[in-house]
């Protein structure tokens, strides 16, 4: 599994509710086959699941975007950086990828114990 890390800052609290809305809105119709956005189209292609943090506080934000393979991985990076944000809504500080080698959860193992 591969994973793409973008980390975001310079918005507002306000700006990030709104795009939290966004994204989530368009991951529900990509999930029910209502997704009109060519972007999501080929997101949904390559991308197996989507984690989104924030940081109210500091309006900051950072989306973690995971993909099988390492070719996913650089197509969903190719079309993530066209969907960089507006003016006014902030900048991408970073993006990374990454090959995820560890993704186990302890509390799973606590219960087997």
């Amino acid at each position: 599994m591969f994973a793409r890390i973008a980390r975001f800052e310079g918005g507002s609290p306000e700006i990030i509710e709104r795009v939290v809305d966004h994204i989530r809105r368009d991951i529900a119709a990509t999930q029910t086959g209502s997704a009109t956005d060519p972007s999501m189209l080929s997101l949904s292609r390559v991308v197996d699941r989507v984690v989104m943090l924030v940081d109210r506080e500091n309006a900051a934000a950072a989306t973690i975007v995971f993909c099988d393979t390492e070719d996913q991985l650089h197509e969903a990076d190719r079309i993530l950086d066209s969907m960089s944000p507006e003016s006014g809504e902030g900048r991408r500080a970073s993006r990374d990828l990454f090959e995820v080698v560890v993704d186990e959860s302890l509390r799973a193992q606590q219960k087997a114990a």
